[in-house]
């Protein structure tokens, strides 16, 4: 049983805010239970980050929406550190273990809408780089989807050597 008690105490507070902000995030965010038996509900981005204690997946909810996640066990911050996404765009923090209203130290990510960049990493076409705090989690979500200039071209690349090759092709009669 809880102490009541315990709560005048200002980390205790902080930490059952955030236990309740948790809660919260956890029903309004679909994908984060909605696809829980499956694999299809879950993707790792990145899980072999052994040297800086690092990892990153995503869930996905049935309409494909889905939630970026990524821990940082070593009590070192981590600064632009690169991860690939899914969708190029705009992204943003939806939360932020180290927020300071957590009892953090504000180990988040400013400007709060991290553009991604046409730089392929982890197998995905575009990468975000982001401040992971020290032994704490960021979740981040995109908010607007672009498309990416990089595969914009390649596939614009593609569309005219086909063209040329059928121009080029003899003509049977």
């Amino acid at each position: 049983e809880l102490q009541c008690g315990l709560l005048q105490y200002e980390r205790h507070q902080q930490l059952n805010l955030f236990i309740k902000d948790l809660n919260k995030f956890y029903l309004d965010n679909k994908c984060m239970s909605q696809v829980d038996f499956s694999w299809e509900g879950f993707n790792w981005i990145h899980h072999d980050d052994y040297q800086q204690s690092i990892i990153a997946f995503r869930r996905i909810d049935k309409d494909g929406n889905s939630v970026i996640v990524v821990c940082n066990f070593q009590p070192v911050r981590r600064e632009n550190y690169s991860i690939g996404v899914p969708d190029f765009g705009v992204y943003t923090e939806i939360l932020n273990t180290d927020d300071p209203k957590y009892g953090g130290y504000e180990c988040t990510n400013n400007p709060e809408l991290i553009n991604a960049s046409v730089e392929p990493m982890h197998g995905l076409e575009q990468s975000i780089n982001i401040s992971v705090p020290p032994m704490g989690a960021v979740y981040l979500k995109c908010v607007e989807k672009r498309e990416n200039p990089r595969v914009r071209a390649l596939k614009e690349a593609e569309a005219r050597a086909k063209a040329e090759a059928e121009a080029e092709a003899p003509v049977e009669e």
